[in-house]
């Protein structure tokens, strides 16, 4: 059966400039979630996080947000067409 994914099962979504980067194999990286794809080709897929993922700011006052979803080797995801949504939860930290 043919690999109909080009060889993609995952992509990252990254924050730079924003989050401290987090270890990632071999490399660091400002990566807020690793996520698996899953659905075929041409199919919409609705994806709930129910697990928080808090990651410690770089900044202390955001100015603007800059969100780059890339594969695993690091190449902009190359979305044809629909649309993305990403929610962001920011919480004070006790420690900062």
């Amino acid at each position: 059966m043919p690999d109909m994914s080009g060889g993609v099962s995952s992509f990252h979504v990254y924050a730079p400039g924003l989050i401290e980067p987090m270890v990632i194999g071999d490399v660091t990286a400002p990566v807020l979630r690793i996520v698996t794809i899953r659905g075929k080709q041409d199919e919409i897929i609705e994806e709930q996080f129910l697990s928080v993922q808090y990651h410690k700011l770089l900044v202390k006052e955001i100015a603007e947000i800059l969100i780059e979803i890339r594969t695993a080797s690091g190449v902009l995801m190359p979305f044809q067409y629909g649309t993305c949504t990403l929610t962001l939860h920011f919480k004070k930290s006790a420690y900062f």
